[in-house]
Formats: C-alpha cells, structure tokens, sequence
C-alpha cells in the first residue's frame, strides 16, 4: 500500500460538501497484491486524530474513489480516492489500515500532516 497523494478540501467534483466545522480529507491509495486473494476493503480503512478519535471512509468523495476488491490477484494494481471528514484544525491525523484476520489485524498508520 501507497498513499501517493492526500488532499484537504471543504468539498470535490461529486462529493458532498464538508459539514460546518469539518474538513474533507481524501487520502489517494495505490495498492498492489504480493499474494493470491488480497482483500482492499474500505471499511477497513479510516482516519485517526491525536485524541483517539476515528473517522470512517464517505460514500461519496475525491474521484475516483478506491473499489473494494474481495481477492485481488498476485501482481495485480488498485488505485483511487478514499474521503473522511475530519474536525477543522485536527492535528497529528493518520490514516489507518486493519490488515485482514490472515495478518493478525495488524495496523498499518501513515502521518497525513
């Protein structure tokens, strides 16, 4: 996994407008399977501020938004968009990925600012 790029807006072409007090956060993801039937699962993916508190993945967002793929073949590439909303002003955000039960649950974190 890739964060190739990371944008803060208060809305994108097709997505909805950031609510009074947040800020979209769209985090651009490259993806490429190093084993038979890797899982991209968004749900599995979120925005984490310095208190703890998580953001989850938006339905609508930065395009092209990131596809789930249940069993992405070896060398196989997945690319897209990935949109939180997040508090204006959050410090110290990181972007989270929970690596599926084959992994441990482990948690993949990348600093976002």
């Amino acid at each position: 996994m890739t964060v190739l790029n990371v944008e803060f807006a208060k809305t994108f072409p097709g997505a909805r407008r950031a609510l009074a007090g947040e800020t979209l956060v769209a985090v651009e993801l490259l993806i490429e399977s190093n084993a038979n039937n890797v899982q991209v699962s968004p749900t599995h993916m979120w925005v984490i501020e310095s208190g703890g508190k998580e953001h989850r993945v938006h339905i609508t967002g930065h395009a092209p938004i990131l596809q789930a793929q249940a069993n992405l073949p070896k060398g196989q590439r997945v690319q897209g968009w990935l949109t939180f909303a997040a508090p204006e002003g959050a410090t110290n955000l990181h972007f989270v990925n929970e690596l599926p039960k084959e992994f441990n649950h482990v948690l993949l974190k990348v600093a976002l600012n």
